[in-house]
Parts: structure tokens; sequence; C-alpha cells
């Protein structure tokens, strides 16, 4: 189902998988997985770039992140991930390609040893934070955090399910009806949201906004009017996402103005919790275009999303009046850990600050599983999850390997013996398995055989 985001309508895109191998002192020796989609226009942006180009840009920075890893001695996972990071943040720079997307290479490293890692410990990954087996060392990324350790800020244990808030994308159907009998998918999962609360109980719903006043507003009204009848007496929880598409917080007031004064909007307004990433990322931090954020903020905590692309950006959003960040497993955890100390004392000093969990349409098994893995462990409650709605449940993976998934982990996916899915239940997703076994949350892998070596990965043949 195609996926629209900012420019980009995403139909299709690669997914790739990095093992790590480690070995202790004592020679033994344990591996690791990661595994990601290589999506266009997100970590770039660059209009001149078209999706072969920015693809190839995107495996030059896993690549780079891989030859850093082999090369660095090290005593801990952290300093192996901090050392792997700041070596492609560097080869990154001088090649002028952005930071978030150089952050996504030693993210994809980052989870693949602290798999290995803890698999070689023994420990589920919740445990492996908060004792530390990782070597956390916050100090390294931000001096006003030194003395602070993991478990001063994770919760002390894990989160046993997750809302699920559900994507309502530019491009997606509001109501069943709206679907042109050509595009109807017929697949037996649903397509419009009125389906989608009904077959996934969903009540957690992240909206995406264009600005483009009046057609939002006619939208977010349509919206909000199927919530009144889906779910009358139910509490809903919503979030906007302002996708990069506005210039100054100035263009964003008169759909706040709309949301606090139209009749048709005030339930839906009242269960906002946030506005993510309204600004492009070229003026996210300006300060002139930022002069109107307080205004904006007054209603609405706002938070960033894509300008979080670097150790430092939190501090400087939160200087500028912005509320908190998003966390991705794309975005690396170790500079989230970092991120909750900060937001922590935030709050501590009576300031709204949040970290909220986004999702770039990821799929299991193991992408899907490390997310939920790492989410519960930082304790947030909520997160967007759209990969199970724009990709067709476990499809890409053999018939064996969704069988294989559904067996280990009843709890998180479905299989009506054609298909194996995401199994939301009442809008909820059960984690309570992914904290038994020790790693990061994928104890059993998908047949990486029939995948290509990416050796082999022709960019410009695929594209």
């Amino acid at each position: 189902m195609p996926f629209r985001y900012g420019s980009a309508k995403l139909v299709r895109c690669p997914h790739l998988y990095v093992v790590a191998t480690i070995r202790d002192e004592k020679g033994a020796s344990s591996q690791g997985i990661a595994a990601d989609n290589l999506p266009p226009k997100w970590f770039d942006k660059d209009p001149r770039k078209d999706y072969a180009e920015e693809l190839r840009d995107q495996i030059q920075v896993i690549r780079w992140a891989m030859d850093a890893a082999r090369e660095c001695a090290f005593a801990t996972s952290f300093r192996l991930w901090f050392e792997v990071y700041q070596s492609v943040q560097a080869q990154a720079a001088s090649a002028g390609l952005p930071k978030l997307l150089a952050g996504f290479g030693p993210s994809l490293i980052e989870r693949a040893v602290n798999d290995a890692t803890a698999k070689l410990l023994n420990l589920p990954f919740h445990e492996y934070l908060q004792s530390n087996a990782a070597g956390v060392e916050l100090e390294l990324l931000d001096t006003d955090l030194k003395g602070i350790t993991p478990r001063d800020i994770l919760p002390s244990a894990p989160r046993d399910f997750i809302f699920a808030r559900h994507t309502v994308g530019l491009s997606d159907p509001i109501r069943a009806g709206e679907i042109p009998a050509e595009e109807r998918l017929q697949d037996g999962l649903p397509q419009s949201l009125d389906e989608v609360i009904r077959f996934y109980g969903v009540r957690y719903f992240k909206i995406k906004v264009c600005n483009q006043l009046e057609h939002d507003i006619a939208r977010l009204e349509n919206i909000a009017a199927l919530l009144d009848e889906e779910m009358p007496d139910a509490d809903c929880v919503s979030t906007l996402d302002g996708n990069e598409q506005y210039e100054s917080f100035e263009q964003l007031l008169p759909l706040i103005e709309a949301l606090q004064t139209r009749p048709t909007l005030r339930r839906l307004a009242a269960s906002i919790e946030f506005i993510e990433q309204p600004l492009a990322r070229a003026y996210a931090f300006d300060a002139e275009r930022c002069r109107d954020l307080a205004r904006a903020a007054k209603h609405f905590p706002i938070i960033i999303d894509e300008s979080d692309d670097a150790l430092g950006a939190l501090p400087r959003a939160l200087s500028l009046g912005y509320s908190g960040t998003s966390h991705k497993n794309c975005k690396n955890t170790f500079k989230s850990v970092a991120n909750m100390a900060r937001l922590q004392r935030e709050r501590a000093a009576g300031r709204p600050a949040m970290l909220s969990a986004e999702d770039l349409t990821n799929i299991g098994v193991v992408a899907l599983q490390q997310d939920l893995t790492t989410l519960s462990a930082l304790g947030i409650a909520h997160a967007e999850r759209n990969g199970h709605h724009y990709f067709r449940g476990l499809s890409h993976l053999s018939r064996e390997n969704q069988i294989a998934a559904t067996a280990a982990f009843p709890q998180i996916y479905t299989d009506d013996g054609e298909l194996a899915r995401l199994d939301i239940q009442n809008g909820i997703i059960d984690c309570t398995a992914l904290h038994r076994a020790p790693g990061l949350g994928v104890p059993v892998w998908p047949d990486l055989q029939s995948c290509r070596a990416l050796d082999d990965f022709d960019v410009t043949d695929e594209f």
C-alpha cells in the first residue's frame, strides 16, 4: 500500500540485514543481527538527488560504519559505537552528507553489537542496559551528564505492552467508501482508517498535515468526525506530524488557531499530545523562523524528529523552546539514553519534556522486534506503528520464516494459514516475550540465505 510522506511516495524499498560477530578475551563468540529499510527522502531531502543516488549514499555510510567497527579496538559496546559514530560523522562531513544520514550506519552496528554482546552475557536487553553491561559513558556525549548511569534514567522493568499509534498518511483513505474500486487491495487487511479502527482496535493516532490550511482543516474535520462515530465513548490520543512542511512557526499558527476555535475539532484538539517536526530541517533551529514557537507551544508541545541529527541537537532544540524529540533505532539508542537524561532534568525543572517513538515503516521480524524491545526498555508507552499497514504482514519473508516467527512469538504475530502479520489486539502490542531471551529481541532469525550479499546489490539495476 503506497505511503506518502513529504515529497516521497514509498511503494517499495530494499531491506538490509547486518550481522556482527564478536569474541571475548577467552575466545567465546556470539553473533548479533540488525535490520532496516533503506527509504528515500528521509535521511536526505536534497531535491537534486534521485533515489538511486540516495541509496548509494545510505550504503556508503553503512560500509563506513562496518569498516570502522572492524578496525577499532574496544573494551565495551558503547566505546565501539562511539568510535564508529565519530568516524562515520567525520567521513560524512568530508563528503557533504547529512548528519542524520551519517548516524544511520553506526545505528546498525550499535544494534547488531548490542544484540551479540547481550547474548554473550546471557542478558535480556533491558537488563543489559540497566546493569550497564554495555559500558555507557554519557559524559563522552555531554559533559553535563557526567556521573549519570542508565540505572538512574531507565525504568526498573521494561514495559509489557505498547500502544500502537496508527499513522494516517497524507494519501491514506479515511473511509472505506472513499477508495476507488480499482484501488481496493482486497488482501484481507484494513486499508482505510475506519477499517483500521475496527480491525486493530487502535485509539492512538498520528495524523500528518501538509501546510495547505484549508485542505488540512477539511481532512482533520473528516478524521475527527470519524473518531466521534467509531469511538464516541473512548479516549483517544493523537499527535500531528508536520513532516517538515512549514518554513516558520508563523505558518503553523493558523492551523493551531483552527484547532482551538472550531467546534468540529474540539475533541480532536484535546487529544493532541504533541506536534512533531513542523519546520523543515533547514529552518528548524533558525531563531527568526522560531520566533513564534512559544506561541505555538502554549497550546501544544512541539518536538523535533528529523532535526535530531547529532549528539547535541536536543539541547539546541530545548534552548529554543521545543519540548523534546523522538526515538528511532536508526537515530541510535545510546543517543536516546543521553536524551532521556536531558529530558529528565527538564521535567525536574518543571518544563514539559518528552521522548516520543516514531517509526520508519519498519517491518518484522528483526527491525520490528528490536524496535519494540528498545521502546520497552526505554519505557515509552505508545509508538507510531505503520510498517505492518503499508507492507502486507510478513509477506516479504518465506512461508517457513513466517511460521517460525509466529511459533516463537505467538503474542506478537498471528497466522491465518496463508500469511503471518503483526497481531494488534485492542490497540496493544504484547511485548512480554521479547524480554525473556538474551539479546535485542530476535532469538529466531529469518533465513538470510535468500538475501543477496551487499556486494551483489546493484543500485542501478534496481532503481
